[in-house]
């Protein structure tokens, strides 16, 4: 008999026998303890952007929960930074699968900034990139989803001339 519990950053397995007699506790590093999420709201967008060494069934399932609501809050436009993932599981591409689904079920997307070129390679040699889209910058991210950013040098530049800007375009330094 096993059974798993979550506390203080650790998983804590205990093991019995079935006869009751023996028992073994081992406890683990919590993945999840090792998952930073954090969110930026850029006009209508919001840039999730992740910072954890491995993202497995377990890390994948949990920001899935955490995603899904960030697509609905944003109105399926969404990006996922990547930068500081080293490495994922194909359980975490099938949640970027499933939240890119969910963000076109709502007229939006969702593109993915940061993969690094051995894992891009690899999407693209696996046609994975038919259903994932990928940018290399967040700027480049925020276009993709419909939130074109203006530089902030040139928003800063716009205002001191007084040149009026479109409001549908969005600077992190507004």
């Amino acid at each position: 008999m096993s059974y798993m519990r979550r506390a203080f950053g650790c998983v804590s397995r205990t093991f019995a026998s079935l006869r009751g007699t023996a028992m073994l506790n081992i406890h683990e590093p919590d993945p999840l303890s090792r998952t930073e999420l954090s969110i930026a709201r850029v006009g209508p967008a919001t840039i999730a952007s992740l910072a954890c060494p491995q993202l497995h069934e377990e890390q994948a399932e949990a920001l899935e929960f955490s995603l899904r609501e960030l697509v609905e809050t944003s109105g399926g436009r969404l990006v996922v930074d990547m930068t500081a993932v080293a490495n994922f599981s194909c359980a975490w591409i099938n949640t970027l699968i499933v939240l890119s689904r969910a963000c076109e079920t709502r007229q939006g997307r969702l593109a993915v900034v940061g993969i690094n070129h051995r894992h891009r390679r690899l999407l693209n040699e696996t046609g994975l990139t038919r259903y994932l889209t990928l940018a290399s910058t967040q700027h480049e991210a925020l276009d993709l989803v419909g939130c074109p950013m203006i530089s902030p040098w040139r928003l800063t530049i716009a205002r001191m001339l007084n040149i009026p800007v479109a409001p549908t375009l969005y600077s992190k330094a507004a």
